[in-house]
Parts: C-alpha cells; structure tokens; sequence
C-alpha cells in the first residue's frame, strides 16, 4: 500500500480537482513529507508570531 501522502499527491495532480480548488479560491501544494514538515513548522511560527504581536488571549 502507498503512502497516504503519495495518494494524496496523485489526486491533487488530477485536473477535476485542482479545477474544484481553484474554484474555491485553493490552490494544491504538491510536496514530500520532509517539504510538508517545513512548510507547517514554519506556517505554525509565522500565526505565533502573529498572535504575539496582535496580543490575542483566549478567554
């Protein structure tokens, strides 16, 4: 069986779907496991950073 993330990636290549996300404005981010790691350690740093500057608190 493949990967989950090598499935995932064949249907984000499929033209129906990128037809649908792009529809909503999405669009797919083809990546490996070690690029997909990256990209969300850094997007979890960057709204952290945001959050700290904004001075947002949960109540």
């Amino acid at each position: 069986m493949a990967p989950v993330n090598t499935e995932i990636n064949k249907l984000l290549e499929r033209d129906d779907v990128r037809e649908a996300w792009a529809e909503q404005g999405a669009q797919p981010l083809i990546m490996n496991r070690a690029e997909f790691e990256r990209y969300l350690n850094d997007d979890i740093a960057k709204w952290a950073e945001v959050v700290e500057i904004s001075g947002a608190r949960v109540q």
